[in-house]
């Protein structure tokens, strides 16, 4: 978070409550084969209003794209992204206010606890696991499956 913000708990509430209503959480696994460690927490929020988005990123960082809005007309869809252990820090800190994802939350932070990131370090056989059964229950969690 910003340091240069003060964060009150209305914030974090509004922010939650925003971030149930238009985010997502995903745990992305980009190359199983070459690299079978390599993984990524990121969450987003999308939006054809940017201001929101503004918010956001003034707040916890991360980065402000524009993306395709797939046919449904000709409005521009503006959508935050952050990544890593800076992701976590934002759902550690919505976790008290968050109702729809509380439980995608709570498992993209256990995702993130199988072991801190170590710059150059390879997850061992139980953590890549560990992992790939984190990354499937948050995609189970999507379709249904576990509500």
């Amino acid at each position: 978070m910003n340091p240069q913000f003060k964060v009150r708990a209305e914030d974090l509430a509004w922010m939650a409550g925003f971030f149930d209503g238009e985010g997502s959480i995903g745990i992305s696994h980009p190359d199983p084969v070459g690299r079978p460690g390599t993984f990524g927490l990121q969450v987003r929020v999308s939006q054809i209003v940017k201001e929101p988005l503004i918010v956001l990123s003034a707040v916890w960082g991360g980065a402000i794209g524009i993306r395709d809005n797939g046919g449904f007309g000709s409005r521009r869809i503006f959508q935050w992204s952050l990544t890593g252990p800076r992701a976590g820090e934002f759902l550690r800190a919505l976790l008290p206010y968050l109702v729809v994802k509380k439980a995608d939350a709570l498992l993209a932070l256990e995702f993130l606890a199988v072991r801190p990131p170590r710059s150059g370090a390879r997850l061992t056989e139980a953590e890549i696991s560990k992992r790939l059964a984190l990354r499937d229950a948050l995609m189970a969690n999507h379709r249904g499956e576990l509500r």
